[in-house]
């Protein structure tokens, strides 16, 4: 008896963490899984904008209440019109980017996609008139929606392999002259 107590016990204590939200510094954490302890992130709303924050770094790990998460997600819309963000560093413990996850970054210069990232939402960079190169992960095989549309100074992107189809207006006004479009399987 004491042992199936126990076990609801835990399992009830698990389930009650999943969609808990916390902050850290800036960023605000969603438990997301919460049996193998996974968070997406976001902007702190009003404090990370205020701040004028102009370089993130993710950290592929944080720890609550004695917890310790693995960060594997960005959330929808989770940095979206963050006005003064020229500089993303995101750890390779990120899986998944979630729709409108930096859309409206005008000055967002560059950011590093981690090799883990196995799907992104719509319209992702969608605004960011500022990007400049982009090299999109191998594990990606779509490009969504709108993902770079009105990346106006786009000047490279990398496309692995895997990538079999391409959403509408995914670079939409990415008018750059100059861009450079590198298919690492050769023609799609």
């Amino acid at each position: 008896m004491k042992k199936y107590l126990l076990i609801i016990l835990l399992v009830v204590s698990s389930v009650s963490l999943f969609g808990q939200e916390f902050s850290i510094g800036l960023l605000t954490y969603k438990v997301i899984n919460s049996t193998n302890k996974y968070v997406e992130v976001k902007k702190k709303q009003n404090d990370f904008n205020n701040s004028n924050v102009q370089t993130l770094d993710i950290p592929a790990t944080v720890t609550n209440n004695g917890t310790t998460y693995t960060v594997t997600r960005i959330a929808d819309n989770g940095f979206q019109q963050s006005n003064a963000l020229q500089t993303a560093k995101l750890p390779n413990t990120i899986t998944s980017i979630g729709n409108n996850a930096f859309d409206g970054c005008g000055v967002l210069k560059s950011i590093n996609l981690p090799n883990s990232i196995t799907s992104m939402g719509t319209a992702v960079f969608k605004q960011c008139h500022d990007l400049i190169s982009v090299v999109l992960p191998e594990g990606i095989t779509s490009i969504p929606n709108n993902t770079f549309e009105n990346c106006s100074d786009l000047l490279e992107i990398v496309i692995p392999a895997g990538v079999t189809s391409i959403g509408e207006y995914a670079f939409q006004n990415c008018n750059n002259s100059n861009i450079t479009i590198i298919f690492m399987g050769g023609e799609m």
